[in-house]
């Protein structure tokens, strides 16, 4: 993620499908359009009876790992969890996963699908787990989006392709 990230950031005509549309990345590239929501949530082992989260501010109580360069990491950015010492960034949802259930940190931050699809790939046991915060889901939605150095003209050209696409 973390690769196609930078790409997309430095070279015209890039597309990057899906990337979730956050505050910190607004100006940084053309939104083609929304593909989806995601309902993100701040996960725990349930033998964790000690981690409590009522905002996002009570994150940086407590050691999370999250993929670097995701919307996830930016997210956190941008609420200032970034100053927490215990923020761990990995290059994949599955090194999280694992870490969390290695014990080496608190927090980890997913879809359920993004659970599901992880758990099920390895030996863990989905029932070992809790959600303790749900983000908003306005919060997190998935786009279509191009490098900012790509021809208007050609942005201007997807967008109505997208649309049409959503309607068929």
């Amino acid at each position: 993620m973390a690769r196609a990230y930078k790409v997309a950031l430095e070279q015209p005509n890039v597309l990057i499908f899906s990337i979730a549309r956050t505050k910190d990345r607004e100006k940084l590239f053309h939104w083609i359009g929304s593909i989806s929501t995601l309902k993100g949530h701040i996960w725990t082992l349930k033998e964790h009876s000690h981690v409590k989260i009522n905002t996002i501010d009570d994150a940086n109580q407590y050691s999370i790992a999250v993929t670097r360069e995701d919307s996830t990491h930016h997210y956190l950015k941008h609420n200032n969890i970034d100053q927490n010492l215990d923020l761990y960034l990995t290059t994949t949802n599955k090194q999280n996963i694992e870490m969390l259930f290695s014990k080496r940190i608190d927090l980890i931050i997913a879809t359920d699908a993004m659970i599901k699809t992880h758990v099920e790939s390895s030996d863990l046991q989905y029932e070992l787990l809790k959600k303790v915060f749900t983000f908003n889901p306005n919060e997190f939605q998935l786009y279509i989006a191009m490098s900012k150095s790509t021809s208007p003209l050609l942005v201007r050209a997807l967008k109505p392709l997208l649309k049409k696409y959503k309607t068929n």
